[in-house]
């Protein structure tokens, strides 16, 4: 067969090679929608007498089809992997509102109390009433988990943490119609592992109004309990006076929560063993009111896992603001 018969990737490789045969070469050629390998060695006698070349060609088509498959299987896990770190919500929301009334008199044959309205006292805003009133809401959010993943759980896929455990999201709300107002929230979650010295969880919250809102209900509000029964959350005020700090303007929460392997209680093998966890937290909310402008404090020990379930809590405000010097709760799981 002459060189004129040879495909032209394969006359290329022959007059490469001949040019310098005494060479070995190796390497892959694609003739149409095949691939193949190919090695070539100089033969020649004891004597340096230069005989020919020796060629060898092997179709490994089916090994690079599996090997773009398993690439492109990869490649989609690490779009998998961003889209994971990057998760939004939009909402769109119509509010009617109007004040609590009594739509029967007096309830059933008359004998039930009248309800009457309870408007709370906050420090920004003298009158909390309002009138019935129409409003459409358009919120927007965007969070981001560096390094999280997708997984698949019960045919569920859900979003898996990093190692990082570093949260971010970015949260902003226009309201228009009757009394609106605009915001933007901004919050950062991470926990961090202290190896021996156990964990430590933060949260950072920033709030602010583009413009502000009229009506106490659009206010922000703050986690805050005032009965001595609280839920299980994550970060929240114990003795935080209800709506009294509910603020228009600019606020700043912060929470952390540190979480020993030992402390007091879990020194002993047979409490920690039995499932019994100590937590110290300290907590904080700084406002632009004029009567939080100092800042509400509060620091608490919590010993969870009593039973099982239920947990204790004993929290102290600090500060200028100290509504009770001291306040024992029970955790309840919820």
């Amino acid at each position: 067969m002459t060189s004129s018969h040879l495909p032209e990737v394969l006359t290329e490789l022959l007059e490469m090679t001949y040019e310098n045969p005494d060479i070995v070469r190796s390497g892959e050629v694609n003739y149409g929608d095949r691939t193949f390998d190919y090695y070539t060695s100089p033969v020649s006698s004891d004597q340096n007498r230069f005989f020919g070349l020796i060629w060898c060609f092997r179709d490994i088509t089916a090994k690079k089809e599996a090997e773009l498959r398993q690439w492109q299987l990869m490649e989609d896990l690490r779009k998998a992997k961003e889209q994971a770190s990057f998760q939004w919500r939009a909402e769109l929301e119509y509010r009617n509102r109007s004040p609590l009334t009594n739509v029967v008199s007096n309830g059933w044959f008359q004998r039930q109390n009248s309800f009457r309205a309870n408007y709370p006292l906050v420090n920004e805003i003298a009158d909390t009433r309002f009138e019935t009133h129409n409003q459409w809401s358009i919120g927007a959010s965007i969070t981001w988990k560096p390094g999280s993943t997708w997984r698949l759980i019960n045919q569920v896929r859900r979003v898996a943490g990093s190692e990082s455990n570093l949260t971010m999201k970015l949260e902003t709300q226009a309201v228009l119609g009757d009394f609106g107002f605009s915001r933007i929230g901004i919050q950062v979650d991470q926990t961090v592992n202290l190896n021996r010295l156990g964990q430590l969880a933060y949260q950072v919250r920033y709030d602010d109004f583009f413009r502000k809102p009229r009506i106490f209900m659009d206010f922000t509000h703050f986690n805050a309990n005032e009965l001595n029964v609280v839920s299980s959350l994550p970060f929240g005020f114990s003795t935080f006076p209800m709506y009294q700090f509910s603020t228009a303007g600019r606020s700043l929460v912060f929470h952390s929560k540190w979480s020993p392997r030992k402390l007091l209680y879990t020194q002993s093998q047979w409490f920690y063993m039995y499932g019994l966890r100590e937590h110290i937290r300290f907590s904080s909310l700084q406002t632009v009111s004029k009567n939080g402008k100092d800042g509400f404090y509060e620091v608490a020990y919590s010993l969870q896992g009593i039973f099982r379930t239920f947990g204790l809590e004993v929290a102290k405000p600090i500060g200028n603001w100290v509504p009770s010097e001291w306040k024992l709760s029970i955790t309840a799981p919820f």
